[in-house]
C-alpha cells in the first residue's frame, strides 16, 4: 500500500482484493455510462468477481485507488507466457478524480514492474470511442498499431491496439 498526492487530494494505491469486485463493476459501469451505446456487463467482464484472483492466475496483478475509502480508479497487467510482452488492463479512472495524475501514476508503476521483469512490449486495447485514452497513451509513447478487433458484445465494441516497448 501507498500514499499518492493527487494534484489536490491524496489517494491510498494499494492491490486490488477479491472484496473490491463490487466496487470495481461500479467504477467501470459508471465509466461506460459516460459512452452513448457503452453497456456495462458484468459477465463480459468476468475477471472483476475476483480480480487479485483472476490476474495473479494470469501472471498479473490488479491495483486500486482509493479516496476516502472509495475506489476511484485501477489499473492491471498480466506479463505474457514468454515473458516478453505484458498487456495492461482495466485502467479506469472516476471522472470526479481525472486530472490528478492518476492515471499516470498507475501507467508508470505498470511499467515499471513489468520492465522489472524484462517484458520487452506493453499492450493494451481500449474502444475506439475512448478518444482522451488514445491521446493519453499516445502521449506516454505508445504507438496506434493498424490492427483492431471486435468483442462480440453488448456494446458492439471495436478496440485499438497500441504498443509501447520498454
Amino acid at each position: 500500500m501507498a500514499n499518492l498526492e493527487g494534484r489536490t487530494r491524496r489517494y491510498v494505491v494499494r492491490q486490488a482484493e477479491d472484496k473490491d469486485g463490487p466496487r470495481l463493476q461500479r467504477l467501470i459501469a459508471d465509466i461506460f455510462s459516460e459512452y452513448e451505446g457503452v453497456v456495462f456487463v458484468a459477465e463480459e467482464l468476468p475477471d472483476l468477481e475476483a480480480p487479485r484472483r483472476s490476474f495473479e492466475e494470469r501472471g498479473g496483478s490488479f491495483f486500486v485507488v482509493e479516496h476516502d475509502g472509495e475506489v476511484v480508479a485501477c489499473a492491471a497487467y498480466v506479463v505474457e507466457a514468454d515473458l516478453l510482452r505484458a498487456e495492461l488492463y482495466r485502467l479506469y479512472v472516476d471522472k470526479n478524480h481525472r486530472r490528478e495524475g492518476l492515471a499516470q501514476h498507475l501507467l508508470e508503476m505498470i511499467e515499471r514492474i513489468v520492465r522489472a521483469k524484462h517484458v520487452q512490449e506493453l499492450h493494451l486495447w481500449t474502444d475506439v470511442l475512448f478518444v482522451d485514452a488514445h491521446r493519453f497513451y499516445m502521449r506516454n509513447g505508445y504507438t496506434k498499431l493498424k490492427e483492431t478487433r471486435a468483442l462480440n458484445d453488448v456494446s458492439d465494441t471495436i478496440e485499438f491496439h497500441f504498443m509501447k516497448g520498454l
